[in-house]
């Protein structure tokens, strides 16, 4: 085996680049929402006594082929959903920290509520009547970081919601401010091979404060009182005031399960984005390298190969002509450490012909 050493300046390194695929486990970009499950060991709200409070009662985890790949949780600032009960003896509030954890988490200290886009813009002038609405509600997807790596790709996100007033499909809205942000709003659409499209009548796109998304920490901020209103879901909460407490928990993290679970026609979309380092080899096949190859249609094996009738000698060339003129095709590229073990291979996309007219330069790109 003959090796070669690449110079200096044939490897460049350094290099970051984006990968992006389906953010489900299988490798899909969309998946059925009805295919979507729960933990039973997850969901459950108490443990042996009423001071073992579990999980349960601030998310559920959704799996998809038994692998957890997003939770749903409901958070409200005045702890509304809450159980008065447990909130006035335990002093327990689930849906306040909730609240308060995501606000820490993605708003400013000067926020105190999250901030939803409301209103029209007319895509031909560019015109935007749109303002800003508050809610002390929220239903936060937040997808696992394990599964959607460095970010969820904007313009690639679609999900729908059924309620009392039908199914309704959301997008973000990437594709209507055309730049690249840290949160976008969520706008009534759709995605179809991979290209989004904003509902629009007339060129008007009407924003219904529905929710925020966040592509950097794979979070999906909906606004209770506005999924509650526009879709029909049946969320317990006042989102305004301080109260809406009863003596049970409303569980509107399982109220969401359900109203995503039902759209059994619809499929969640999501694609994820991975920032890996890379190094690139460029490999120069020169006009007199690699023209000769031990393939056995090239050469003879000294037992069966024949010309003339006579048995042609182990390691001939079977065709004359390719004695002075030989032709092969290169198919793979393979790299070697310092001790000559193979590290990696890469495949070209067509066998490449190879003469002693001609040369290559194949660029090598592996991702660490």
């Amino acid at each position: 085996m003959i090796f070669k050493n690449f110079e200096s300046t044939d490897i460049v390194a350094g290099r970051i680049n984006k990968v992006s695929s389906g953010f489900w486990v299988d490798g899909n970009y969309a998946v059925t929402q009805s295919s979507f499950t729960t933990s039973s060991t997850q969901v459950v709200l108490t443990g042996s006594n009423q001071y073992d409070v579990q999980n349960g009662l601030y998310y559920y985890n959704v799996y998809y082929q038994n692998q957890p790949h997003f939770s749903i949780t409901y958070g409200d600032y005045y702890g509304s959903g809450s159980s008065i009960t447990d909130s006035t003896a335990l002093y327990i509030r689930p849906t306040q920290a909730i609240y308060n954890q995501y606000k820490n988490v993605l708003l400013t200290p000067d926020d105190t509520f999250f901030n939803f886009k409301s209103g029209n813009y007319t895509v031909a002038t560019s015109i935007d009547s749109t303002t800003s609405v508050t809610s002390s509600g929220i239903v936060v997807l937040n997808f696992s970081a394990d599964k959607y790596k460095d970010r969820v790709d904007e313009g690639q996100i679609e999900f729908s919601i059924s309620g009392a007033n039908g199914q309704f499909t959301f997008i973000d809205d990437s594709s209507v401010v055309k730049k690249q942000l840290d949160v976008y709003n969520i706008i009534s659409g759709s995605v179809n091979d991979g290209v989004p499209s904003a509902y629009s009548n007339g060129g008007v796109i009407t924003y219904n404060s529905i929710g925020l998304f966040y592509p950097k920490t794979g979070t999906v901020v909906l606004n209770a009182g506005a999924i509650s209103s526009s879709v029909g879901v049946s969320l317990t909460g006042s989102f305004a005031t301080v109260a809406d407490q009863t003596n049970t928990y409303a569980l509107n993290q399982r109220t969401m399960f359900q109203a995503i679970t039902k759209c059994t026609t619809k499929t969640f979309k999501v694609r994820k984005s991975e920032y890996l380092p890379s190094a690139q080899y460029f490999v120069r096949v020169k006009n007199q390298d690699y023209n000769y190859t031990n393939n056995p249609t090239f050469i003879a094996n000294g037992t069966t190969d024949s010309l003339n009738g006579v048995v042609l000698a182990r390691g001939s060339i079977k065709i004359n002509d390719f004695v002075n003129n030989p032709t092969t095709y290169i198919t793979t590229v393979g790299l070697y450490d310092s001790d000559n073990e193979l590290v990696a291979v890469a495949k070209l996309s067509q066998p490449t012909q190879k003469t002693f007219d001609s040369e290559l330069l194949i660029r090598v790109r592996l991702d660490f």
